[in-house]
């Protein structure tokens, strides 16, 4: 059986590829939700916590700083499980002879 560099048989590269691109797809979009509920929430709370209810932008800046830090703790929790990983090493197969044959550069 032939491995690819990944670690997969050649069969099945595409499917995970495509499953691969779909989670990345589906985290970047519910990511960029999560955030968006968070500023959301910081400019509501600086809105109330002005005089007269229309705060400036000086006062507004707090918020943007706040989900900011927000977005570097959301980083930090998803490299935790990054570096947890189990390192693995991925073996190259050497070819069958009887089977495949391996194209030789021609000698000069």
């Amino acid at each position: 059986m032939r491995v690819s560099n990944i670690g997969l048989p050649p069969e099945q590269v595409t499917r995970a590829t495509s499953g691969s691109r779909i989670f990345q797809q589906i985290g970047l979009s519910a990511g960029t939700a999560v955030v968006g509920v968070v500023l959301q929430f910081q400019l509501t709370r600086q809105q109330d916590a002005a005089p007269g209810g229309s705060p400036g932008p000086d006062a507004l800046a707090p918020a943007y700083s706040n989900t900011f830090w927000w977005s570097v703790a959301f980083l930090l929790l998803a490299v935790v499980p990054t570096v947890l990983l189990p390192k693995r090493l991925v073996e190259t197969p050497v070819p069958d002879k009887k089977t495949e044959s391996v194209p030789r550069p021609k000698e000069a």
